[in-house]
């Protein structure tokens, strides 16, 4: 019989090196959520325009379009989007821009994938507030 997994949410995950999008995919999806894995950020683009997601996680060093301006498209798309940017190359400059443009969060590679579970189970809580929010008000 096969093992049921609980959706906890839609990731849309966003990296230029296809072994990360593959590992995290595969984490996230061992840990009941549901990913789609862009290895570009005009790919994931079209992929908010055509599906719901509720937390996006992208890289911030990418060819064509970085993390910051991938972020910022993606919420003049889905407002209610909960970003989250990772790098390896961090630096405070980069976090300060990261969270005015809108990021919950920034993590540094390599991570623990205990540390991003928690993460992004906060990062979905934080969408379905907004999603709350926006009902009532809207």
């Amino acid at each position: 019989m096969p093992r049921e997994i609980l959706n906890q949410g839609r990731i849309l995950i966003v990296d230029d090196e296809t072994d990360i999008v593959t590992s995290l995919r595969d984490f996230f999806s061992a840990n009941g959520y549901e990913s789609v894995g862009c290895s570009s950020a005009k790919e994931a683009l079209e992929a908010l325009k055509e599906r719901e997601f509720n937390v996006l996680l992208t890289d911030l060093s990418m060819p064509e379009i970085n993390g910051l301006a991938m972020l910022k498209a993606a919420l003049e798309i889905k407002p209610s989007l909960v970003g989250i940017i990772m790098t390896a190359f961090g630096s405070v400059e980069t976090a300060i821009e990261a969270k005015k443009v809108g990021a919950f969060d920034y993590i540094l590679k390599p991570f623990r994938f205990s540390e991003l579970l928690l993460i992004v189970s906060h990062a979905m809580e934080t969408h379905r507030v907004r999603e709350s929010e926006r009902s009532t008000t809207g």
